[in-house]
């Protein structure tokens, strides 16, 4: 019969003898190993002239943070995540660190620290890698999800086609009109009740995005009803909905709702990019789609579908969400609306042009303050690859150079960032574009549309397809007011920030007055 002992002495497997015995080196292991780490800390803080440590959050539980893990399940589910963050700035500091998981995070919204990981230090740090990982899973890795050198070629690419876009008025007037006569129609057709202007502003971002992107590459250009935009629109869903998980690989369970739509849109894509390959390469010409000046820089059909379909995602996301947060304002603030109609008066009813739309002052205070107010990514954050230093965060009262070891993440909240009333006024709550016209903020004090290398490729791109439409619309409705069962603004939980209820609102066109 196999005995034990043979193993080792008989004491060892004496539980009253064996099981202290174990307790004993687990928690000299651990203590050696804590130790350790702790002196090592303590080296490189004073090789860098920076301190290990600064303001934390107060977990019940130093190991693993469950408590901290269980207040931001709760504020998401609460539909309050972004405030949540925001109150807890308020309460610990501009800067402070926490546990979740087995993972130290610090949280910072002090400029100067973002100018450190965004800018300055840069190359220390790459973006969040599970976020990262969901982009890639679904449409390939591009711009907003590669690091290094391969990030660089792509921003290289991406930058030359944004900036030698044609820009296609004509096509935007066209889904413009669309927008503004299916308003109009259900305005008449159910006169005093709301109109579902998000429902209205998604069709006409994502034809106009499509537009854009693939010019006249496609046999039939994608529209709202196509298979093109149901499978996006299929895998994009549930990519939101995967946003908390994507580090378990919960994908893998809906792979058989998400592969066969993600194969058709990379066979979509795929066939545009083999048109754009074929187009003659001329030197100094403007292209009329992405996709086209893409295939300009580059041969490889799997880049260019990636960079194409990543651009697609931001992009189409971006105006729809921007589009519906800034009616959402607009609607109930009148004032705004006539300030804004008195404005583009000056266009006598014609078809704006992009430099006049330049020109259009409060326009673009509107645009700053929807941006600001709900930026489209409330939160994000930076892996630390290298040992660094982020110039504040350090010390009790976190005024000192703080320590950010390899591995660490950095979060930072632009929802939080924005509401300094410091830099933007007591009433950062309120909806004032005006305000504007009286600040200054710093470079890294106002991030809507990012910051350093990794600012927004595409911020041209957007703005001219809201600025645009913004502009008909307020030639063409003379009122626009909240419905009568107004619902309030709620964070919907998921990756992009917006208002889970969508925008509503009842409009008058000019001429029924």
């Amino acid at each position: 019969m196999l005995s034990l002992t043979q193993y080792g002495p008989d004491w060892l497997f004496d539980p009253k003898i064996g099981l202290p015995v174990a307790a004993i080196i687990v928690t000299t292991t651990v203590l050696t190993r804590w130790l350790g780490a702790h002196f090592h800390r303590r080296r490189l803080a004073r090789q860098l002239q920076c301190q290990t440590s600064g303001p934390c959050y107060p977990s019940y539980d130093p190991l693993f943070g469950l408590d901290y893990m269980y207040e931001n399940g709760r504020k998401i589910w609460a539909y309050q995540f972004a405030q949540g963050v925001l109150e807890r700035f308020r309460q610990y500091g501009s800067t402070y660190y926490a546990l979740m998981g087995f993972q130290k995070i610090v949280h910072t919204i002090d400029p100067e620290n973002y100018e450190a990981f965004m800018k300055t230090n840069f190359d220390d740090y790459v973006v969040l890698p599970d976020r990262s990982k969901l982009v890639t899973v679904l449409f390939g890795s591009g711009v907003f999800t590669h690091n290094g050198d391969d990030w660089k070629h792509s921003r290289t690419l991406v930058h030359w086609s944004m900036g030698n876009l044609n820009i296609d008025t004509n096509l935007i007037e066209k889904h413009a009109r669309t927008l503004i006569e299916k308003l109009r129609a259900q305005s008449i057709a159910h006169p005093g009740q709301a109109v579902d202007f998000t429902a209205a502003a998604t069709t006409y971002a994502f034809n106009v995005a499509a537009g854009l992107m693939f010019g006249d590459l496609p046999d039939e250009r994608p529209t709202e009803t196509s298979e093109f935009a149901t499978d996006f629109a299929n895998v994009n869903k549930i990519g939101q909905q995967l946003t908390l998980f994507i580090f378990m690989n919960m994908h893998l369970l809906f792979w058989n709702a998400i592969g066969p739509a993600q194969a058709r849109l990379f066979h979509f894509v795929d066939t545009c990019v083999e048109k754009a390959l074929a187009i003659p390469k001329k030197a100094g010409r403007k292209h009329d789609s992405v996709i086209e000046g893409l295939a300009s820089q580059t041969n490889d059909v799997e880049r260019i579908r990636s960079e194409t379909l990543n651009l697609f995602l931001a992009g189409n996301d971006s105006v729809k969400l921007v589009l519906g947060e800034q009616f959402w304002y607009l609607a109930r603030n009148p004032s705004a609306w006539r300030t804004l109609r008195t404005e583009v008066a000056a266009l006598d009813g014609g078809k704006p042009t992009l430099s006049q739309l330049r020109e259009m002052t409060y326009l673009r205070w509107i645009n700053l303050e929807v941006a600001r107010l709900n930026p489209t990514l409330s939160a994000h954050g930076r892996k630390a690859i290298r040992n660094t230093v982020l110039p504040r965060g350090g010390g009790p009262d976190g005024s000192e150079p703080l320590l950010v070891e390899k591995g660490t993440y950095v979060a930072y909240s632009n929802y939080a960032l924005h509401r300094d009333p410091t830099v933007f006024g007591e009433d950062v709550d309120s909806f004032r574009p005006e305000r504007w016209g009286e600040i200054a903020p710093g470079k890294f004090e106002y991030l809507g549309f990012g910051g350093g290398p990794r600012f927004c490729p595409g911020r041209e791109f957007g703005w001219a397809i809201v600025a645009y439409a913004t502009a008909r619309m307020a030639q063409e409705f003379e009122t626009l007011e909240p419905p009568v069962n107004d619902q309030p603004w709620q964070e919907a939980p998921s990756f992009s920030f917006y208002n889970k209820n969508g925008c509503h609102m009842i409009v008058k066109a000019a001429r029924e007055q």
